[in-house]
């Protein structure tokens, strides 16, 4: 998935770690870290959009030199649900 910070598109990588766990995190860094957070929030509240069924257990930023770096979101789906893996 992409993201637009305002000035460059930020490609977002979303890894299903398990059927109820994914991590977001973007595929380089050589952007400005400050603007980082805002991009993965972004990107978490697309995913979300894209897969109705799933409802936020618990996060867990991912932090390196006092900047969000990644996320790491557990949730529970509605079986029913796609996981929208396939569309990311």
């Amino acid at each position: 998935m992409t993201a637009d910070d305002g000035d460059t598109d930020v490609m977002i990588n979303a890894f299903e770690m398990t059927d109820s766990w994914v991590f977001l995190r973007a595929s380089t860094v050589e952007h400005d870290l400050e603007k980082l957070p805002f991009i993965l929030s972004q990107a978490l509240s697309d995913w979300l959009l894209k897969n109705p069924g799933n409802r936020v257990r618990a996060a867990l930023p991912l932090v390196a030199g006092g900047y969000t770096v990644g996320i790491h979101v557990w949730f529970d789906n509605d079986s029913n649900q796609s996981t929208g893996f396939d569309e990311l």
